[in-house]
């Protein structure tokens, strides 16, 4: 969930294109292009706008790498852990 919220910046439920780039930009390894490929599988339904459904599904299937470079699948990786790691602290 906080992976999540760390893309929806303002908290209305969905990830905006915009939100998605500012955060994949911030990661270091990600072009525009593939930033935006990747926003497009992300957003399954085509609504412009990815939501929780569309965020896990797209996370849970491998799909979110499947096409990254490796030093791109490398720093979303990182994120996803630090965002779990912190969540299992929480939950101690």
């Amino acid at each position: 969930w906080d992976a999540f919220q760390k893309f929806d910046v303002n908290h209305d439920g969905k990830i905006q294109q915009d939100e998605f780039q500012k955060l994949m930009t911030s990661l270091g390894s990600f072009s525009a292009k593939e930033i935006s490929r990747l926003f497009k599988e992300a957003d399954s339904d085509g609504s412009g706008t990815v939501d929780w459904r569309e965020f896990i599904k797209w996370i849970c299937s491998g799909a979110a790498t499947k096409t990254m470079s490796a030093d791109s699948a490398a720093s979303f990786a990182r994120l996803l852990t630090r965002e779990t790691r912190d969540e299992a602290c929480f939950a101690e």
